[in-house]
């Protein structure tokens, strides 16, 4: 596992390795290429990704020819599978749409450096959107156990997965905690701090020492009605 860890940092951009290194972006980016190679089998119904070529490698020369000649003649790039392609292909592109958003939410997040407190709560939006769509993929993934005849030991290790991305990120979450609370509470001191008169405003006072309507107090300490 260690191995496969360190071979995603390397394939990443050289601006993003400080990213890379942190557990949760890592694991999302193993999560999301693995999802991907479990799409491009239509959710595991296919046992590998298959061109044409495959179906008919076990076919003698002579009949591989002819098979391969109608389906071009007829347009056919894949045999039509047990279920009805626009299920699969509704299910794969959701998947798909979950994992691209996932990688976006973490790394919008993690490239927000909190000064004030709308930084900090944007920051916490992006941990809450990547954490609701590991739910999501999560039930996804338990949808297709469901209606697809494939069996559930198989997506065992992509639930774990998402598991596991869902704890790392909850804990990056956490981790923002103090910070989060010191900006809530600066924001909420700058909120509630008195607007004190400045002294020369308060004193302000006419030529004989009384206030006048604008003044703050007269000769018996009380501002003027008017």
């Amino acid at each position: 596992a260690g191995g496969l860890m360190r071979n995603f940092t390397m394939s990443v951009l050289k601006r993003f390795r400080t990213t890379a290194k942190m557990e949760f972006f890592n694991t999302a980016l193993k999560l999301r290429h693995d999802l991907t190679m479990l799409l491009l089998r239509d959710l595991g119904l296919k046992p590998k990704i298959r061109e044409l070529e495959l179906i008919v490698k076990d076919m003698p020369a002579a009949d591989a020819k002819t098979f391969i000649d109608i389906a071009q003649k007829y347009g056919l790039q894949k045999i039509p599978a047990e279920w009805p392609e626009w299920i699969i292909s509704k299910m794969r592109n959701d998947i798909w749409d979950l994992c691209y958003r996932l990688i976006f939410h973490i790394t919008a997040g993690n490239n927000i450096y909190c000064v004030v407190f709308s930084d900090a709560e944007m920051r916490r939006k992006h941990q809450d959107e990547a954490i609701g769509i590991c739910h999501a993929l999560y039930q996804e993934m338990q949808f297709a156990m469901d209606i697809l005849p494939i069996d559930a030991n198989k997506y065992a290790p992509y639930c774990d997965l998402i598991d596991r991305e869902l704890a790392l990120l909850k804990g990056w979450r956490k981790s923002d905690n103090r910070r989060f609370k010191e900006l809530q509470d600066a924001l909420e001191c700058k909120r509630i701090a008195p607007k004190v008169a400045s002294s020369s405003n308060f004193a302000n006072v006419n030529g004989n020492g009384n206030a006048n309507a604008n003044n703050a107090s007269n000769v018996n300490g009380v501002r003027p009605l008017c």
